[in-house]
């Protein structure tokens, strides 16, 4: 980067978090940064970076949908987002809560019901035909008091929906067309209630209603749609108006997170009928005698246990957002494994090249736990991920 790109102007502490600005030769500056990381974002108050992913787009969007490890925005100015190889991470924020949105549409929109009184003024006694209290009230003016039950959709959860579900339909070029169309769509079907006023009122109330979770157990479809509304509202209550609010949001994604979250999914979904799997940090490498400052907790990525037989492993595997595993991580995976007692361990990596998809390697270790190295295909993520699941399956049959 030429020297009077960034004359004169302040770097951003956000942005020296994840890159390294040093001085190069013939008047430039040299900017490094992790791989690991996925980020669009301020260097300076008038320079933006942005880190695109190793993965395609529709990649890193297949490996989201199965992470529960979300985008979060970076404090700092705010950012013009554009559109390259075919989608942006707002496309998929959008996409995640029209989906929500979704079951919400099908399962029915949770009414508000209020309890008024009504009062109905001018009520002679002389309509009480009882002489004696005709007597007695016949010259007075009395009130009758009624409560009047009041159902709308005007509540809190359907306003921050709402509130949501208005900025994809208005974010313009922003969005792909797709979606927008979509949300509009949605908007024109929902029933009369109205919007927040901003996107900070709408979150604010959002992560009150995500914190006390007193939505009634028979909605609780509405969680997932409003963490999905979260995430955009969170990056948006900075915009001025409702138009700007998907132009506005810095996000970073930390891509070794969001793969071994993913990983794990898939297998969780592919053995659900046989076998519990979690992350775990439950072991220790020592039981007794680790300085102060050390951890000796374990913490592997994925551990499969049998239903019914909590105690024992029968696979761990160690998620790595690169081409293959290191010499280190073949000593750290070797401590987990002796530690849990695993029948079973492996690396699951990311590759580039269609001809190393699959499993790539097999060892047996001085243990006798049998040891692989699997890698997913990034050009087709989906696909790559599903066949990892079934090959698991059958391998633990084996």
């Amino acid at each position: 980067m030429p020297y009077d790109v960034l004359s004169g102007q302040r770097l951003l502490a956000s942005a020296l978090e994840i890159v390294k600005v040093s001085i190069g030769q013939g008047g430039t500056y040299v900017l490094e940064t992790d791989a690991s990381v996925v980020t669009t974002e301020m260097l300076t108050e008038k320079v933006r970076l942005r880190v695109l992913p190793k993965v395609s787009f529709d990649a890193l969007h297949v490996l989201l949908e199965w992470s529960e490890h979300d985008p979060h925005p970076v404090s700092g100015p705010p950012v013009s987002v554009d559109v390259r190889e075919g989608g942006s991470l707002h496309d998929f924020l959008a996409a995640r809560l029209l989906l929500a949105m979704e079951s919400v549409l099908k399962q029915g929109w949770m009414p508000r019901v209020q309890t008024r009184v009504a009062i109905l003024e001018d009520v002679r006694g002389e309509l009480d035909p009882i002489g004696t209290y005709e007597r007695i009230y016949g010259q007075q003016e009395l009130r009758f008091v009624q409560q009047v039950r009041l159902t709308d959709h005007d509540g809190a959860a359907n306003r921050v929906l709402k509130t949501a579900l208005r900025a994809v339909a208005l974010a313009g070029p922003r969005i792909v067309p797709e979606l927008v169309g979509k949300a509009g769509a949605m908007l024109a079907g929902m029933p009369r209630l109205h919007a927040f006023r901003s996107a900070g009122e709408a979150l604010s109330v959002c992560e009150e209603l995500l914190g006390r979770r007193r939505i009634h157990p028979s909605r609780g479809y509405y969680y997932p749609a409003l963490y999905s509304a979260e995430m955009l509202l969170r990056g948006a209550q900075r915009a001025a108006g409702p138009a700007a609010l998907l132009e506005d949001t810095p996000l970073r994604v930390n891509m070794p997170v969001v793969f071994e979250s993913a990983v794990r999914n898939v297998v969780a979904a592919a053995l659900r009928s046989q076998y519990q799997v979690s992350k775990e940090a439950d072991v220790r490498l020592y039981e007794a005698g680790a300085p102060p400052d050390f951890n000796p907790l374990l913490e592997p990525d994925i551990v499969v246990r049998p239903f019914g037989r909590p105690s024992e492993c029968v696979a761990l595997l160690d998620a790595k957002y690169k081409e293959r595993p290191s010499a280190s991580d073949h000593y750290q995976l070797a401590a987990y494994s002796e530690a849990y007692g695993a029948q079973l361990a492996g690396f699951v990596s990311v590759t580039d090249l269609p001809g190393q998809e699959g499993e790539w390697r097999t060892a047996k270790s001085m243990s006798h736990i049998n040891v692989f190295e699997y890698k997913i295909y990034s050009g087709e993520v989906k696909r790559s991920l599903q066949t990892f699941g079934t090959w698991l399956c059958r391998r633990l049959k084996d």
